[in-house]
C-alpha cells in the first residue's frame, strides 16, 4: 500500500515539475533576440539543390539489395495501446531522452502539417504543442525539414514528401531522402522511393514523411551507404557528413520486427551535447530496431506528451529585463511538419476505398453531399409520381361519375317525352 501511494506521489510531482517546465519555456520565448541551434544537412539549407535521383540511389547502393530501394513490414500483435517512458544512454557521458512505442501505427500515428491543414502550402512553422492540437495527439514530436533562415525568401517552406491522413500534400519531385510511410493496409515503410510509389493508387499512403538519412536497414547501420545516396554532388564529405557526426539533439522513428512503431527522441546542443547518428545507430539497435530515418535535431528537437513540452529543447531566448548571468533561457523552437500519436481512430481517411487518390477527406464529404442530393431527388420523383396518380385517378372519377349523371339525365328526359306523346 505505501508503495502504491509512493508511485501516485511520484507520478504527481513528475506531472507538477513538467508543467512548471511548460511554463518557464513559454515564458521564456517572450524575448527581444533568440539564438536558434539549427543543425541543417546542407551548404545554405540547400536542400532542394540535393538533386540525387532514384536511378542513381537504387545504382549505388549495396549489391546484397538487388533493386530494392525501400524496406516494408505488415504489423503483428496489434493492440491499441503505446508505450511511453524517459530513456538514458551513455556514449561519452550519459545521454537522455523520450521514446514512445506505438502497437497499432495505422490507426494511431499522423503525419500533420504546421498549425493546421494548408499549413506547408503558406510557409508556415508553429510550435509543436500548438500543431499538435489538430488531432488532439497525445504524443508529438518535431518531423520534417524546413528551410530555417529567416532571410531566405523560402522561410519555412516544408521539404520532401507529404502526405496527411491520407492526402498529398507536396511530393520531392524525385529528389532522393530517406522516407517513412504508413500505406492503407497498414505496411510500413522506409526506404528511398521513386515518384511513381509516393502517388501509388493500388495501395496508396496515408501516412508519408521525408527525413535526412536512412540510419538503420534490416539490423545493421546504413549511414555509409546514406550519406553517398543523399548528399549532394559538391558536399560528398562535406555538410552532410558533419551532420552525421555532430552531437546534437536528435529525432528518429523506424520500427522493430512486430511493425511496431518507435519515436526516439535525445536531448543536447549542437556541438555541444546530445549524440551524433553513429552512437544513434547502436541505441537503435540495441532496443531491437531494424529499420530506422533521422528527422530534423538540433533545436527543433520537441517532444510534448498531452499538450506539455516534457523534454529540454536547446534554443535560447533573451529574456527582456532579466539579469546578465539569467539573460539567456531555453525554449521551444517554432517548425514544420510533426508526428502525432494519438488515440486509436476509425476514420474516412483511414478508409482504402476512400483514399485512393489521396484526398479522403474531400472525397468523403463529396460523395455524402452528392448521395444526399441523389436522395431528395429520387424522393421527390417518388412523390410528383404518386402526388400525379393520385390526381389522374380523381379526375377519372370524376368525369366518370359526371358521364353517368348526364347518361341519367338523358334516359329521364326521354322517359318524360315519350308520356307527352302518349297523352296527345
Amino acid at each position: 500500500m505505501i508503495k502504491g501511494n509512493n508511485k501516485k506521489k511520484k507520478k504527481r510531482l513528475m506531472l507538477i515539475m513538467s508543467k512548471i517546465n511548460f511554463v518557464l519555456l513559454i515564458m521564456s520565448c517572450v524575448s527581444s533576440e533568440s539564438i536558434s541551434d539549427d543543425l541543417v544537412p546542407y551548404m545554405n539549407g540547400g536542400h532542394l539543390d540535393q538533386m540525387r535521383n532514384h536511378r542513381y540511389v537504387r545504382d549505388c547502393l549495396k549489391t546484397q539489395y538487388g533493386e530494392l530501394t525501400y524496406e516494408s513490414i505488415k504489423p503483428i500483435e496489434i493492440d491499441s495501446t503505446f508505450i511511453t517512458n524517459s530513456i538514458a544512454y551513455e556514449t561519452d557521458h550519459l545521454q537522455f531522452g523520450h521514446r514512445t512505442v506505438i502497437k497499432n501505427p495505422l490507426k494511431m500515428l499522423s503525419v500533420l502539417e504546421p498549425l493546421k491543414s494548408g499549413g506547408c502550402k503558406t510557409n508556415s512553422l508553429a510550435y509543436v504543442h500548438e500543431s499538435a492540437k489538430q488531432q488532439n495527439c497525445r504524443i508529438a514530436i518535431n518531423a520534417g525539414f524546413f528551410n530555417p533562415f529567416e532571410t531566405n525568401k523560402d522561410y519555412g517552406k516544408c521539404y520532401g514528401n507529404i502526405i496527411s491522413n491520407g492526402n498529398l500534400v507536396q511530393d520531392n519531385g524525385g529528389i532522393q531522402n530517406a522516407n517513412f510511410g504508413i500505406r492503407s493496409d497498414g505496411t510500413l515503410v522506409i526506404g528511398y522511393l521513386p515518384e511513381k510509389e509516393v502517388i501509388d493508387k493500388k495501395n496508396p499512403f496515408l501516412q508519408l514523411l521525408s527525413g535526412v538519412g536512412w540510419i538503420l536497414r534490416n539490423g545493421l547501420s546504413y549511414l555509409n551507404e546514406s550519406e553517398k545516396a543523399e548528399c549532394r554532388e559538391s558536399e560528398t564529405t562535406g555538410t552532410l557528413d558533419n551532420f552525421f557526426h555532430v552531437k546534437s539533439a536528435r529525432t528518429m522513428i523506424g520500427y522493430d520486427a512486430k511493425g511496431h512503431v518507435h519515436i526516439v527522441q535525445f536531448d543536447g546542443k549542437t556541438r555541444k551535447s546530445g549524440i551524433n547518428l553513429y552512437e544513434a545507430v547502436e541505441y537503435l539497435k540495441k532496443i531491437g530496431l531494424i529499420n530506422a530515418i533521422n528527422f530534423d535535431g538540433g533545436g527543433s528537437a520537441t517532444y510534448v506528451q498531452d499538450s506539455i513540452i516534457v523534454n529540454y529543447p536547446s534554443n535560447e531566448c533573451a529574456m527582456n529585463g532579466a539579469p546578465s548571468f539569467q539573460q539567456f533561457n531555453i525554449c521551444p523552437k517554432p517548425v514544420s511538419t510533426i508526428i502525432c500519436v494519438h488515440d486509436e481512430q476509425i476514420a474516412e481517411s483511414y478508409d482504402a476505398s476512400t483514399s485512393m487518390s489521396h484526398c479522403c477527406n474531400r472525397n468523403y464529404v463529396l460523395v455524402v453531399v452528392l448521395s444526399s442530393v441523389i436522395a431528395v431527388c429520387l424522393l421527390a420523383m417518388v412523390f410528383i409520381s404518386n402526388s400525379s396518380s393520385v390526381y389522374n385517378r380523381r379526375v377519372k372519377d370524376l368525369f366518370g361519375g359526371q358521364k353517368d349523371a348526364l347518361k341519367s339525365l338523358l334516359e329521364s328526359n326521354e322517359y318524360s317525352t315519350d308520356g307527352d306523346s302518349e297523352k296527345e
